[in-house]
């Protein structure tokens, strides 16, 4: 799993990788643009999660449940990404109580390639990627 610091200004290249990209919604499956599930204006954190079965993205999400409270506090807004769908996005809320508000699937892995990420150990263009 990854974290992502973006500038939210509407020059932030990360944001223009992002528009366009398809997400959707964990709450409702309601399809909506990658870049603009980050708010304009204030602090955002967005950790990109591996996949929803990933124990890393587990841990990782436990742990922000645990610091949603004092980061809405200091006024920033979470925003989560991972890849899968959006019934396994629903379950891994189920098992991770991160709030399902906060989270959007990304079915095809699109908003990871948009932002050049590594794909992954054994995947093309990844280390071992000729495995």
């Amino acid at each position: 799993a990854s974290g992502a610091s973006v500038d939210a200004s509407a020059s932030s290249p990360a944001l223009t990788a992002l528009r366009g990209v398809q997400l959707k919604r964990a709450a409702d499956g309601e399809a909506v643009d990658a870049a603009s599930v980050v708010p304009a204006t204030g602090r955002v954190l967005v950790p990109f999660l591996t996949q929803f079965a990933d124990f890393d993205s587990w841990e990782l999400a436990q742990k922000l449940v645990d610091d949603l409270p004092r980061l809405e506090e200091a006024g920033v807004a979470v925003v989560a990404v991972g890849i899968g769908s959006v019934a396994s996005a629903r379950a891994f809320c189920d098992k991770t109580n991160f709030p399902i508000d906060k989270l959007h699937a990304d079915e095809t892995g699109s908003a990871y390639a948009a932002l050049q990420f590594a794909p992954g150990f054994g995947r093309e263009g990844g280390a071992f990627g000729w495995l």
